[in-house]
């Protein structure tokens, strides 16, 4: 199907409000409206976007649906393997599912992975402290964990320090 300029400049303007709503709602903590604008989104999408999958299987976890949050944070991981979010929110989903070993293993593979991250920047001139990189690598752990530990309401506390 072929589409006129004005069509195509339709769309995207449609596709960006249903994010820009997405994110409104994501963070006004109003998860059941995060993930219907982020589903009409990814219904829109030509191209997957791995951020939408993270913010979307974080609300579906915060809602208490963690079989579709894990789905959303795998296909994150397809979507972008080098994002650490998608193991920090596979690692959620699949404890709320009871497969601890499994959900700190990926704990583990997302820390690895930002590390290897902070690593690059330093090795490609960026001047970050030690200190610096290491909190960046607890932020999302901090997340994770203190989902984990402490329940949903304290993870939503902590939400933009990771996404």
């Amino acid at each position: 199907m072929k589409l006129s300029f004005q069509e195509w400049t339709q769309q995207v303007q449609d596709m960006l409000n249903r994010k820009k709503f997405g994110d409104i709602t994501f963070r006004d903590k109003d998860f059941n409206g995060g993930v219907e604008y982020y589903s009409k989104l990814v219904s829109m999408m030509s191209v997957p976007s791995g951020t939408i999958f993270v913010r979307r299987a974080l609300s579906y976890l915060m809602i208490g649906q963690p079989e579709p949050a894990l789905r959303d944070a795998m296909q994150a991981q397809v979507c972008l393997p080098e994002c650490p979010n998608a193991f920090y929110m596979q690692a959620l989903a699949l404890s709320k599912l009871g497969m601890e070993t499994d959900a700190q293993d990926m704990l583990n593979d997302g820390a690895r992975v930002r590390v290897t991250i902070v690593n690059a920047m330093a090795s490609s001139g960026l001047h970050l402290t030690l200190e610096s990189a290491s909190d960046d690598v607890d932020g999302g752990k901090k997340l994770a964990t203190s989902v984990l530990d402490n329940g949903e309401d304290e993870g939503a506390n902590n939400l933009n320090d990771i996404l």
